[in-house]
């Protein structure tokens, strides 16, 4: 696997000490899906908009399914552990390929948002995470990580996303979020090239 977990740090809103607990957990999430030997169906990757952990479909769910198969809970109790240390907002996002589906669910739209609702629903019956914090979104076959082309890329991009987010600009410990950036020598702009820190007018 890659080494994102530097990425994820900014993500904390609090003290610089707590950005190393979560470094810790993440590093230890990693570990634990390397020894599970996951490395190939769970991901982690930092971006500029937060930190994504990707799982490929088929470890989650069978042929069709949105049932969550008992093999992959305890990967998800330890993602969960990892999520209640932040108090950042979650987004589970749920993507299929572009081959028409025969289930009862009428798409792929229907079929992905439903396999990222039981996500989400997992995190907060199984690892208590508050439900405040939590969205589900289903995109169906439109937002492929790669063309789906051969059936090596429909595998990949079969797939849910637990997308954890930045602080908006209204949050009020961005100064921290910043700073952090700054400690681990990334650069504190935002993917539209702003600061990370933007002054509003007409606002004290």
């Amino acid at each position: 696997m890659s080494q994102p977990i530097r990425v994820a740090i900014p993500l904390v809103r609090g003290s610089i000490s707590q950005s190393n607990n979560i470094r810790k957990a993440a590093e230890a999430l990693e570990k634990s899906l390397s020894d599970e030997g996951l490395e190939g169906d769970v991901s982690l990757e930092g971006t500029a908009s937060g930190l994504v952990i990707r799982i490929r479909a088929p470890v989650l769910y069978g042929l069709g399914s949105t049932e969550i198969q008992e093999s992959i809970e305890p990967i998800l109790l330890q993602i969960g552990d990892v999520l209640k240390l932040l108090p950042n907002e979650i987004v589970v996002q749920g993507h299929t390929d572009n081959i028409p589906i025969r289930t009862l669910y009428p798409s792929n739209w229907e079929l992905s948002y439903q396999r990222a609702v039981n996500v989400v629903r997992f995190f907060i019956t199984g690892s208590l995470i508050f439900p405040a914090r939590l969205a589900a979104e289903g995109f169906g076959k439109y937002r492929p990580l790669i063309p789906n082309t051969t059936e090596t890329n429909r595998q990949r991009n079969r797939r849910i996303e637990i997308h954890i987010l930045y602080a908006g600009e209204t949050d009020g410990n961005l100064k921290i979020i910043s700073d952090a950036f700054s400690q681990y020598g990334l650069k504190g702009t935002r993917e539209d090239g702003g600061e990370i820190i933007k002054r509003k007018r007409g606002r004290r």
